[in-house]
């Protein structure tokens, strides 16, 4: 099964809407290939965290790092999708240890839901 993926870039500037003080995590954007991270929030403008919503990118939701860099491709929920630089700097995530010997794609039953 070949599956294709969705590139996104920024639609503003990230920093339009930053990060609230004390917030936990770090950039998706530091994550090495093949690490997973739970999204404790996202720091980008309104209209690129709806459409990162869209995609199922969202605060509780595990993102998994195909491919570190600008673009940076990331596993959600089973699709790949390629974010900008500075969208991956915007999402922050917990990182998360895979099960011992887990070769599964991480998903989880979050909702995304946009206002």
């Amino acid at each position: 099964m070949k599956m294709g993926f969705m590139f996104i870039t920024t639609g503003g500037d990230p920093r339009e809407e930053p990060f609230p003080a004390g917030t936990v995590g770090e950039p998706l954007a530091s994550l090495p290939r093949g690490a997973s991270g739970r999204v404790v929030s996202v720091g980008v403008s309104a209209p690129d965290r709806e459409r990162l919503e869209v995609m199922g990118l969202c605060q509780g939701r595990i993102v998994q790092v195909v491919q570190p860099g600008d673009p940076m491709i990331v596993r959600v929920l089973g699709t790949r999708i390629g974010l900008a630089g500075a969208l991956a700097e915007g999402v922050r995530v917990q990182p998360e240890a895979p099960p011992p010997g887990s070769t599964a794609t991480p998903s989880t039953s979050v909702e995304c839901t946009t206002p």
